[in-house]
């Protein structure tokens, strides 16, 4: 069997740590680069979140009777007496 002494096993440990350093540096390169990734993700996600927010606000806003009664009376609408609101329920099928 062949016997490694003194330089050659200095080479071949050199050799395992730059091996594993490379393959250290390699995965960590590979993991920011998934952050970043992330990072614009979680961004994005969030505009969308407040855009969404803003637009349910919106929609609340319009669907108030402030803001639909006006409408309404611009079409020639009005708003029902009590007398003339009929409550009409529908059977389950």
């Amino acid at each position: 069997m062949l016997s490694l002494r003194g330089r050659y096993l200095v080479v071949a440990w050199t050799g395992a740590f730059l091996l594993v350093a490379g393959v250290i540096t390699l995965r960590d390169r590979a993991a920011f680069r998934a952050l970043d990734r992330y990072r614009v993700l979680q961004e994005s996600l969030q505009v969308v979140a407040r855009q969404r927010a803003e637009l349910v606000a919106e929609i609340n806003t319009r669907r108030s009777a402030g803001e639909l009664t006006p409408l309404g009376e611009s079409l020639g609408l009005r708003i029902p007496l009590d007398t003339e609101i009929e409550q009409i329920s529908v059977g389950e099928r």
